[in-house]
């Protein structure tokens, strides 16, 4: 048997974050009726996602981490087959995130000008393109 990496306290807290976040992705996703703020909610996801990254080993198939939401209700939506994959932006908190992906996005696209951006309102629960 492998020893955890973690201590005892925060491989509690690991149990607790992937359960908390999979209780609210259901009544987010599945219920529409969520108790969390999305500030609540991304900084518990943001929490174990450090642990995560910190301690691979603990990583698991299930782990919120992994997924977005929750599979939604049988027949809910229609399945779209994208030519050029539709690739999620991340979480921006503060300015040195937006700086961060300004210089990905730079680095990708090979193109060091000044890139005009344009913000708008997040719309939860739904992906534009």
């Amino acid at each position: 048997m492998v020893k955890s990496p973690l201590t005892s306290s925060e491989n509690k807290r690991v149990l607790y974050l992937r359960a908390e976040l999979n209780k609210h992705n259901y009544k987010y996703y599945i219920l529409n009726d969520p108790d969390v703020s999305d500030f609540e909610y991304d900084s518990m996801m943001q929490e174990l996602i450090a642990f995560e990254k910190q301690y691979p080993s603990i990583v698991t198939s299930d782990s919120p981490t992994l997924r977005v939401g929750i599979s939604p209700i049988e027949g809910a939506l229609k399945n779209y087959t994208r030519v050029i994959p539709m690739l999620s932006l991340g979480n921006a908190f503060n300015e040195s995130d937006i700086i961060e992906f300004d210089g990905r996005v730079k680095k990708l696209t090979g193109d060091m000008s000044d890139i005009l951006y344009t913000v708008e309102p997040k719309l939860d629960g739904a992906a534009v393109e």
